[in-house]
């Protein structure tokens, strides 16, 4: 059973895990000096969690006639909870995490759960569990979104919902833990202080998408749910040399390589070599380590047993009239004669001018004079010195307003910091609501086109929602937030932020990606709506729009972080293994 191989397993390693967690650190960040961090990270123990044939959770908590067994990977997932009171587990969608979830307390034999998702799978996931407790023996939970808790409301929540049970007897799952990557946020701040507070609480991340970018995204995590264990340094100066060695956009100095140096040593890699090949190298010693940390278990597999096929639409003409608008973009002007001040805003106008549209102010009273004649003269600085002058602390709009803003309050008077003044004063007043303006329907009636040539019934995927609703004005069914669609396949759009992550779609196996995202996040959890366990068909087919050179990069640019994320984690990338025609 179970609990015979957790026993023989902690006994072959010579590390007793204690019934209670281990405590928190003050600041799950900071716990220890930065040297003994990295020979802590070396020193843990290789664990690889796989039941013996004949023992599995699945016999240990089904109820009679139970018609589920877990899989394998579930069952592992389980034991790492076990095992270490806790459990990070980065399990690539699709591979059943709600399962693992909803069974966390019942391995931990505690009493309570608290598990927190996002808003949009939350009923899917109530769901999921009450259809649970006809089969296995699960404990009480409580399932909210994170959205919940980072209302004003949701500032004691969390210790009102454990307020009747001991922290001995609660676990706090997050499912699709990527929700509290950051540091800033309300919920972050909310989890960390409840269990900083409740330090026998134990706590279980899971995610399909743990990192997009950065080790900074799950190092809290890692602390939060297997403490001692964690594969990743709780010093902070300690992980930010780990962080410029293995990330997407890291620069190491040298200092940064000798921090990293006993854990190229632990796999047994040289370093010799320089650039892009030694960023690789010491990414996969990286994976390595967290993949066989007490308490991980990590997906890797990506075949689901039907192939994945990316179909690239290159070859639709872009209307001169949505060219015209594209080439003032490109000289720092937006589709209303407005200055833009940064790349991200001009990135963002041409994406929408892709798609067909622009926005306009809509003045109830008519125009604020000052208020866009404040604004107009402030922008344009900002893109003058982000052109002319941009550095090292000074490369965005905010970082620019935050240094002249120092210099106005010392006295300086020149000619931006008159115009910041200006706009300082204008800037409190309400941005007016705005409106959609088509400038073209080329990209709609050619996704509509799409849509009825299908043969089976296939989704149009969407982010702006000017493009929803023009979609849904013309009979596309269109399900955007707060709707749930129906579990038949039937031809539809569905909007990427609301359906794009979550949901079970594998009753679909043909789509269009109209406004392809720039993450490899956002990409590996939208394929993974119907390129899924369950999913029937032979081939799931994704047509993406790639027409127009911003479409382009996005795609270019989540697959470089799809490599990343392959090569720290050892997740196969629905990005990287899918075919491209």
């Amino acid at each position: 059973m179970p609990n015979d191989y957790l026993a023989q397993l902690r006994a072959r390693r010579n590390q007793v895990q204690p019934e209670a967690a281990q405590p928190l650190p003050t600041n799950p960040l900071a716990r220890s000096k930065p040297v003994s961090e990295t020979m802590r990270v070396v020193e843990l123990p290789r664990v690889e969690y796989e039941l013996p044939p004949g023992e599995s959770w699945t016999a240990r908590l089904a109820r009679p006639g139970c018609s589920y067994t877990l899989r394998p990977l579930q069952e592992a997932a389980l034991c790492a909870i076990a095992d270490v009171q806790g459990g990070f587990l980065p399990i690539g969608v699709g591979h059943g995490k709600s399962f693992v979830a909803c069974l966390a307390a019942t391995v931990l034999d505690r009493h309570f759960s608290i598990i927190l998702a996002p808003a949009s799978t939350v009923e899917q996931l109530r769901e999921t569990y009450l259809e649970l407790a006809k089969h296995f023996r699960v404990q009480p939970a409580h399932i909210m979104s994170y959205a919940t808790l980072s209302q004003p409301r949701g500032t004691s929540l969390l210790e009102e919902l454990a307020l009747p049970y001991e922290d001995r007897s609660v676990v706090l799952v997050c499912d699709e833990a990527h929700r509290i990557k950051r540091l800033e946020s309300a919920r972050t701040k909310r989890i960390i202080r409840f269990m900083q507070k409740h330090q026998d609480v134990a706590f279980v991340a899971l995610s399909g998408t743990m990192t997009s970018k950065s080790l900074k995204d799950f190092s809290h995590l890692a602390a939060l749910s297997v403490r001692d264990n964690s594969p990743v340094p709780r010093d902070r100066h300690q992980l930010a040399s780990w962080a410029e060695c293995i990330d997407v956009a890291g620069r190491p100095s040298g200092h940064d390589w000798r921090m990293v140096a006993p854990l190229a040593e632990w796999a047994d890699i040289n370093l010799r070599c320089v650039g892009q090949q030694r960023s690789q190298l010491i990414r996969r010693a990286f994976q390595s380590r967290l993949r066989s940390a007490p308490g991980v278990v990590a997906s890797r597999e990506g075949s689901i047993g039907c192939s994945l096929i990316l179909d690239r639409q290159q070859d639709l003409p872009v209307p001169p009239e949505i060219r015209e608008q594209l080439a003032r973009v490109e000289i720092g002007l937006d589709p209303q004669g407005e200055p833009i001040p940064d790349d991200v805003t001009a990135w963002r106008h041409s994406r929408h001018l892709i798609a067909g549209f622009f926005y306009r102010w809509i003045w109830p009273n008519g125009e604020d004079h000052a208020w866009l004649e404040a604004r107009r003269s402030w922008f344009r600085w900002v893109r003058h010195e982000l052109q002319e002058h941009s550095d090292e602390g000074y490369d965005s709009p905010f970082l620019v307003a935050g240094r002249t803003n120092r210099e106005a309050e010392a006295g300086a008077r020149r000619g931006i910091h008159v115009s910041w003044l200006r706009w300082r004063e204008e800037k409190v007043k309400p941005v007016p609501p705005v409106e959609a303006v088509w400038v073209s329907d080329y990209l709609v009636k050619h996704a509509i086109d799409w849509l009825e040539s299908q043969r089976d019934p296939s989704i149009l995927w969407y982010s702006s929602s000017a493009l929803g609703d023009e979609l849904e004005r013309l009979g596309v069914r269109v399900y955007g937030a707060g709707e749930i669609p129906p579990q038949d396949a039937h031809p539809c759009a569905m909007s990427i932020k609301a359906h794009g992550i979550g949901k079970n779609l594998q009753s679909w196996s043909n789509q269009y990606i109209l406004e392809p995202p720039s993450s490899g996040t956002a990409w590996e959890q939208l394929l993974g709506r119907t390129h899924r366990q369950g999913q029937e068909a032979d081939e799931v087919s994704c047509r993406i729009a790639l027409h127009a050179a911003p479409f382009a990069q996005a795609l270019r640019t989540a697959r470089e972080d799809a490599r990343y994320v392959e090569d720290a984690s050892g997740n196969q990338q629905k990005l990287n293994y899918a075919t491209l025609i």
